[in-house]
């Protein structure tokens, strides 16, 4: 029986806004997240911001897969552009935290799963951009941010035939939206792997590697009501494994 693998879920930062400790640093991290992993038999670890690249490249050495979460806005001086009007919030020293693990899981063909952020996270990591907030856009862009309840879908995904998403997950899929961003220009190396009917970015993928998928959803808040994300999960930890 094959040992289950250790799963690396990169965590966010928050700032504590409760009066007895105002401003104290929060390592945060949804525990849909760890649920997901623990559903598809994979065991997980939380990765906490850290600028030490020793760290980091020893969390890529003992891990066998990597999972970039959702969470804040991409600095947008990392893709060379100016902050637009609508930017949301930004924590740079995670997007270099986010950057330095999508490039030491690498080094080491170890299969990465871009949620949400994470997606962009991965897409900026090979040179690609973003835009800032989709809702400039004048394409008659549909709602990409949902209310709840989160683990429902919202609108519809078409899938390329030629991708491993594909093979995952099939022609088409409802997922949930809870983004203002998306992929604008694609990185080196990846490819459009599904859209939504308004022509967004909504997944890509690298085959460069053993497994770089990254979706612009959020299949952990669907674990348990929806098959098609049981099965992207574990396909994942399938290939963190082998």
């Amino acid at each position: 029986m094959k040992e289950r693998p250790l799963i690396g879920i990169s965590a966010s930062l928050m700032i504590d806004n409760d009066p007895k400790f105002i401003g104290r640093r929060l390592i945060s991290l949804s525990e849909k997240y760890i649920n997901a992993i623990f559903c598809s038999k994979g065991i997980p670890f939380i990765l906490p911001i850290s600028n030490d690249i020793d760290s980091i490249k020893k969390y890529a050495n003992l891990l066998d897969g990597l999972i970039l979460t959702g969470g804040h806005d991409i600095n947008p001086l990392l893709y060379c552009e100016e902050p637009s009007l609508n930017l949301g919030n930004v924590v740079t020293e995670r997007d270099y935290f986010d950057l330095e693990l999508v490039n030491e899981f690498e080094a080491l063909n170890k299969p990465i799963l871009g949620i949400c952020r994470g997606s962009q996270v991965l897409n900026v990591a090979h040179g690609g951009d973003l835009y800032q907030d989709i809702t400039n856009l004048k394409n008659n862009i549909i709602k990409h941010y949902q209310s709840p309840p989160e683990y429902e879908g919202s609108h519809t995904v078409d899938i390329k035939e030629d991708t491993i998403l594909h093979e995952i997950l099939g022609d088409s899929v409802l997922v949930n939206s809870y983004h203002h961003q998306a992929v604008k220009k694609l990185g080196e190396g990846f490819k459009v792997a599904a859209t939504s009917r308004d022509g967004i970015i909504e997944a890509i993928e690298n085959t460069n590697y053993k497994f770089e998928i990254g979706v612009q959803w959020h299949p952990e808040m669907m674990i348990y009501s929806s098959n098609h994300m049981k099965h992207l999960f574990n396909y994942f930890i399938n290939k963190c494994q082998s």
